[in-house]
């Protein structure tokens, strides 16, 4: 087994990747939920459902760091690259899950 070191920045790609998945899932969840069971509280311009889109692009803005953090991992030498990998794949993946979201909200109307 190498004695190569994880890159510090690709575990905080990781663990930031992770974070902005949960926390855009959590809130897409809450918007169902509440267009669901209070319907009045999802108003096109009330509070809730601005906040909820502050959260979304929030976490979008988390994994842009995140990939960022990511791909700088992936350049450093004598580190091991898996979190780097793992970090940068994750933060693609939310950024095309908050990216789907935005055009399925565009064409509903």
């Amino acid at each position: 087994m190498s004695d190569l070191k994880e890159s510090g920045m690709g575990i905080a790609s990781l663990v930031l990747s992770i974070l902005s998945g949960l926390g855009s899932f959590a809130l897409v969840v809450t918007a169902g939920v509440l267009a669901e069971t209070q319907p009045e509280m999802m108003e096109d311009e009330g509070p809730v459902i601005m906040l909820i889109g502050f959260g979304i692009m929030a976490t979008g803005a988390l994994a842009l760091v995140s990939l960022i953090l990511g791909i700088i991992s992936l350049t450093q030498k004598d580190r091991r690259k898996i979190c780097g990998i793992l970090g940068t794949i994750f933060s693609v993946l939310v950024g095309l899950g908050i990216g789907g979201l935005m055009v399925i909200g565009v064409m509903m109307g």
